[in-house]
């Protein structure tokens, strides 16, 4: 859906879009997609970098195809941005210590320091999202969300899903 799209789709779902959770999910999350990459090109990163740092920040050594799939990008895909990223400083890499064909990734200061200020724009555009909610909804959104997460991982067919591509 393009991102003019978006205020479009709200407007075309008052029936039978508006009682699907998937259409709704889709539309949420290119709203925030779309708020993302604005507030994060203002530092100089795109949604998938950040993305990508946010993972290596939590699984520093992480390989390429283990921060692709976290990522929800293709490992090819994957490969371009870490390429990006080791271009401008942001994260090292290192021959994995007993499979040395395994690279893996790690922040640099400056790649944790860019993580730093793309978290600040991002739960400002997280509490905006979620500022019409109490925080017994919040948290209970969260724990609905997880229970879906959980429910497809566990049904047939669940290791088939393609990643996005970014």
């Amino acid at each position: 859906m393009a991102d003019d799209d978006t205020k479009t789709a709200m407007s075309i779902a008052p029936g039978y879009l508006a009682a699907r959770p998937g259409y709704l999910l889709k539309v949420v999350e290119r709203l925030q997609r779309r708020a993302m990459d604005l507030a994060l090109g203002r530092i100089e990163l795109t949604t998938p970098q950040y993305a990508a740092l946010s993972v290596l920040a939590d699984h520093p050594g992480i390989s390429n195809a283990e921060l692709a799939r976290r990522s929800f990008v293709t490992a090819q895909t994957m490969t371009d941005i870490l390429r990006a990223l080791h271009r401008g400083d942001l994260v090292i890499r290192a021959p994995h210590p007993e499979h040395g064909r395994i690279i893996q990734y790690q922040l640099t200061v400056e790649g944790a320091r860019l993580r730093a200020l793309g978290d600040i724009e991002v739960m400002g555009i997280e509490r905006r999202m979620l500022s019409r909610l109490s925080e017994s909804d919040r948290v209970a959104l969260l724990g609905m969300l997880k229970r879906c997460a959980d429910s497809l991982e566990q049904s047939p067919g669940a290791g088939e899903i393609d990643q996005e591509r970014s």
